[in-house]
């Protein structure tokens, strides 16, 4: 990051007290979004900032760990834009609104009749885009995760007023990113910078490391022990065992109980079996939407495919949404295009 962290903290410094800040996770959250946005949210608050952090849909239970969740609000569809920015600024406009971990409002749902509302606008963001159109774009793919950008913004803060910023809570919700983007340091995207930055933040501070790998690598439930069950009874190989693809349905859900975040995992699962290039889960939800999870080997750019229809993240793990379409209609089309990607690669390698 360098001069453009250090520049960002200045024009960051420089918005008056008691200025209304409102950032925004991307839907569906993960952990580097939620560590990220609440370290954001932690250090505004420090500069007397009225900072608040947004979500398109309560924040699932599994991320009640982190510092400060308690606080998050959630852009309910019954209560207008006006009425939520009046009751929660006591006034009609937003200084700053900042995307977290995502560049486009398209991906914060509900939440952008409030984001539209912000009279300057902000990405902060790890994922390779070209079409950030905001006030300003601080977006770096070389970053390990949204967490490392943060602590830069942070760690620059701090240098530019003299003043300590980071806390303990600070440093375990970007421990919290970071640990969980590069997959405990095991992912492609860990970089020497992930070390440095949990050396310094170790050092620092009383981080209990035990109970952050637990919540983010190791809890687990009854309900999602059983739907993973049912899910691994639902597989489909194609191209020699090269492509998996999983349909998870509503009915599995239901006969589970399980809840939307019992999902994650699987399609990591699925890609970590031996030969596979390419790992699907098509997740059926209440509302009809195909949310489509991708995870991938070097052979195959999962963030392409994603981009393809409309979604977007990791070169190894992406996502996107599709609309309009049964179970059935999604399962054939996530099969032929990616069949498509595969014979056009051996073409090309030929």
């Amino acid at each position: 990051m360098g001069k453009k962290s250090a520049e960002l903290a200045k024009m960051i410094l420089d918005i008056p007290v008691n200025s209304s800040v409102a950032i925004f996770p991307h839907i569906g959250v993960d952990s580097d979004c939620l560590g990220s946005t609440l370290a954001l949210k932690l250090a505004m608050d420090s500069l007397g900032l009225n900072a608040r952090v947004f979500t398109n849909e309560p924040v699932p239970d599994k991320f009640f760990f982190f510092p400060g969740i308690a606080d998050i609000l959630v852009c309910s569809g019954e209560q207008s834009a006006d009425e939520m920015v009046s009751r929660v600024f006591a006034s009609d406009r937003i200084a700053i609104g900042i995307l977290v971990d995502c560049s486009t409002p398209s991906r914060i749902g509900e939440c952008d009749r409030i984001y539209n509302k912000t009279e300057q606008k902000m990405v902060f963001d790890h994922h390779f885009t070209s079409t950030c159109v905001e006030d300003l774009c601080i977006i770096d793919n070389l970053a390990c995760a949204s967490g490392e950008i943060i602590y830069h913004l942070i760690y620059d803060m701090e240098k530019k007023t003299g003043k300590t910023i980071f806390t303990t809570e600070i440093a375990t919700c970007l421990m919290g990113a970071i640990l969980a983007d590069t997959g405990g340091f095991r992912y492609s995207n860990t970089n020497t910078e992930a070390f440095r930055i949990s050396y310094d933040l170790f050092s620092r501070f009383s981080i209990d490391l035990r109970t952050l790998t637990y919540h983010l690598f190791e809890k687990t439930s009854i309900s999602r022990i059983r739907l993973q069950g049912m899910a691994y009874d639902s597989l489909y190989f194609y191209e020699n065992n090269r492509i998996v693809i999983c349909l998870i349905n509503q009915a599995m859900i239901e006969k589970c109980n399980a809840l939307e975040g019992d999902v994650d995992g699987i399609c990591s699962d699925l890609k970590n079996i031996e030969g596979i290039i390419a790992a699907f889960v098509l997740r059926e939800r209440q509302n009809g939407e195909i949310r489509v999870n991708i995870r991938s080997s070097e052979q195959f750019d999962a963030s392409s495919f994603a981009a393809y229809f409309g979604g977007g993240g990791h070169m190894r793990a992406s996502g996107c949404t599709l609309t309009g379409m049964t179970h059935e209609e999604a399962h054939r089309v996530i099969k032929e295009k990616s069949m498509e990607i595969l014979h056009d690669a051996a073409e090309i390698q030929t």
